[in-house]
């Protein structure tokens, strides 16, 4: 197998003797680059604007909106909403087509600051075209936020009629049993029962005692009664009472005289005939206040039942009342306040702090980079084809 040895000193003086084929490639490489980059390649303008994003909340006085995260709105720029109108604009204005690759965005997520860049071969167009498109973007981006809020406010609004008529029902509901049922007159009722029904119940007690000490005292003054004439007896009480007043005073008088009837006799015949009809009235007293008393606890038991579900029912009305009537409130608020924020919606959270301008100077081509890259390409295809041939002599040389 052959060793190749390379002589760096031959290899100088073979690369100094074809100096002038490494200059031409050089010069050929250059002019051609000249011309590509000088008069076939169109000049590139750059327009530049800088925009500062403040996301909305997604609250507004404590109720939800629709909004866009510091991403969503980076991501909206080149969003198809923003996209279709703004290719429609330019496309009458300018007459020609871009896609979104054409336009470029660059986030500093700390500051939140936005900054927009579109390149063109006329200056005046990149820059209306990068107006076009923050003014399409904000336009649009109103258009949609508003939208979507838009379909809230609508849903809220059919939610608080909804709200409103319960709210109304509700109230006419606890309008109406109130009216049905007074619960202060019944309290008064009751009150009024409860103080009585013990007054008589004191009575009925009272009228209980003394009827045990007439029941244990009227047998024994009948049974003395009942060794005089028992017709006397029937008679007398078979008067009615003024008749009995009448006798026995008249009887009194002629006791006064008359020896032969003795008063102990005819005050023991009174005092057993008033005994007996003070019976007669204490017990149907007794069953009179029994009557009434037991009527009486029959109303209590009858009200206070009555009076704890009116209650109940009553709690559960003004509990339903001021559920509706709070929920309406919450939705009067969100209404309110989603409503305010539609109305003073302007910016969608994104501020313009530069206007588009025309950077400095062309951006593209870039004449002294592409002429750099000339030049180096033709020294090396200068050298390299230089090399090229002395390895095909020697190697025909070797051959022969």
């Amino acid at each position: 197998m052959e060793e190749y040895e390379i002589d760096l000193r031959e290899l100088f003086f073979k690369l100094w003797k074809g100096k002038y084929f490494i200059i031409g490639i050089f010069i050929l490489a250059v002019l051609l680059a000249s011309l590509y980059t000088f008069v076939y390649l169109d000049p590139v303008f750059e327009s530049r604007a800088t925009l500062r994003i403040r996301p909305i909340p997604g609250e507004a006085n404590g109720t939800e909106v629709v909004s866009l995260s510091l991403s969503g709105y980076v991501s909206f720029f080149t969003n198809q909403l923003v996209m279709n109108p703004l290719q429609e604009k330019i496309g009458q204005d300018f007459g020609r087509e871009i896609t979104a690759r054409s336009l470029e965005s660059e986030l500093d997520g700390e500051d939140n600051f936005l900054f927009l860049s579109f390149r063109d071969n006329d200056p005046e167009a990149a820059r209306d075209i990068l107006s076009a498109w923050i003014e399409t973007n904000n336009k649009e981006l109103m258009k949609y936020i508003t939208s979507q809020n838009r379909e809230n406010l609508a849903q809220l609004e059919a939610t608080m009629r909804s709200a409103t008529r319960n709210f109304e029902e509700i109230n006419d509901r606890l309008i109406a049993f109130q009216k049905e049922n007074n619960i202060e007159q019944m309290e008064n009722r009751l009150s009024w029962l409860e103080r009585n029904v013990t007054s008589y119940m004191d009575e009925l007690q009272q009228t209980k005692v003394e009827l045990d000490v007439l029941r244990t005292t009227s047998p024994f003054l009948e049974e003395l009664v009942a060794k005089e004439e028992g017709d006397v007896d029937e008679a007398i009480r078979s008067m009615d009472r003024l008749l009995q007043e009448t006798y026995f005073q008249n009887l009194r008088q002629l006791a006064l005289h008359l020896e032969e009837v003795s008063p102990v006799w005819v005050f023991l015949r009174q005092q057993s005939i008033d005994q007996r009809v003070r019976l007669e009235e204490l017990e149907n007293k007794k069953s009179d206040l029994e009557k009434l008393t037991r009527e009486m606890h029959e109303e209590i038991e009858e009200i206070q039942f009555q009076l704890l579900e009116v209650k109940t029912e009553k709690i559960d009305l003004q509990r339903w009342h001021e559920r509706a009537d709070a929920n309406l409130a919450r939705i009067i608020q969100e209404y309110a306040s989603l409503n305010f924020f539609l109305e003073n919606l302007s910016g969608c959270g994104i501020a313009i702090m530069e206007e588009p301008y025309i950077r400095e100077g062309r951006v593209a081509p870039n004449h002294k980079l592409n002429l750099a890259l000339a030049g180096v390409l033709g020294i090396f295809l200068g050298t390299g084809g230089l090399l090229f041939y002395h390895f095909l002599r020697e190697d025909e040389k070797g051959n022969e």
